[in-house]
């Protein structure tokens, strides 16, 4: 996931500075925070249902 993102990122770097005027470091720290939490949410709710 971390590799895919970064790729992500620097293929499309450009594109994405023009539409966000943030830093793309900051943008990747976001996306792999997002990508962690929705993880950890997932796992939550798996082992409530007794998955």
């Amino acid at each position: 996931m971390i590799l895919t993102s970064a790729t992500v990122i620097i293929y499309f770097g450009e594109s994405i500075k023009k539409v966000l005027s943030a830093n793309l470091l900051i943008s990747f720290m976001l996306l792999q925070g997002m990508y962690i939490g929705i993880r950890c949410y997932l796992k939550v709710l798996l082992e409530k249902r007794n998955f």
